[in-house]
């Protein structure tokens, strides 16, 4: 897929698929007996806080919540992240933002998705819709195990935009050479979103709208589950 085409970075959460992908996670971990039902629901007041907006970075969500794979085999959890989706998050894409991903891509664009999730979610998403670039949240491992601990930071707000910086540097694209389109659904996507030519927001909340309109930003509405 050639670079001189464009760059499109992608969010996943609430922007490619309905749903927070984690939050749902959790619940599949809960269902198979693999988390207790206290700890679901201290991380779900996490999901609360933070959809909500009192949480302004959700580092600690992820330490708390998959602090639960420590010592667990990678390859164990990977088969289970596996399992989640493809009988869970897969049918959770929003169609448009699968038609607009679909016209990215016949127009020879690459495409990034960069998410907060955690790698072994946005892995699962990455190699269903054939795309060979992600940035996301990683877990420490050591010794084919997981140590119940992030690896660096997660990421989120301005983590997002180092890390997507980094990721370009290394792979020598400048987005000030070509043609370039962000998607995001959070007020934290905004600092991605100014560094893009073609910035849109996708069902955004009301403060996110008011953001947009003053920026002049294009709004997308996607079709909520029912």
């Amino acid at each position: 897929m050639g670079i001189n085409n464009g760059i499109v970075i992608l969010d996943v959460d609430d922007t490619l698929i309905k749903t927070q992908s984690q939050q749902l996670f959790i619940k599949y971990l809960l269902k198979k007996g693999l988390l207790s039902y206290l700890k679901y629901f201290k991380i779900m007041i996490w999901f609360i806080f933070y959809k909500l907006g009192f949480v302004s970075d959700p580092q600690k969500i992820a330490e708390y919540s998959f602090e639960l794979f420590k010592d667990k085999n990678v390859s164990d959890i990977e088969k289970i992240s596996k399992d989640f989706f493809d009988n869970n998050l897969s049918k959770y894409f929003y169609e448009e933002a699968l038609n607009l991903l679909k016209e990215h891509k016949e127009k020879g664009r690459r495409i990034i998705l960069l998410s907060n999730a955690i790698e072994i979610i946005i892995k699962e998403v990455a190699n269903h819709l054939t795309i060979n670039d992600y940035i996301c949240t990683k877990l420490e491992t050591k010794d084919g195990f997981f140590t119940g601990k992030i690896s660096g930071n997660v990421t989120y707000g301005k983590n997002k935009v180092k890390k997507m910086l980094d990721f370009l540097q290394e792979k020598g694209i400048s987005l000030e050479d070509q043609e370039s389109w962000g998607y995001g659904d959070h007020f934290s996507d905004i600092f991605v979103l100014e560094l893009v030519k073609y910035p849109f927001i996708v069902n955004p909340s009301t403060k996110l709208k008011k953001e947009a309109k003053k920026r002049g930003w294009q709004i997308l509405e996607f079709k909520k589950i029912k």
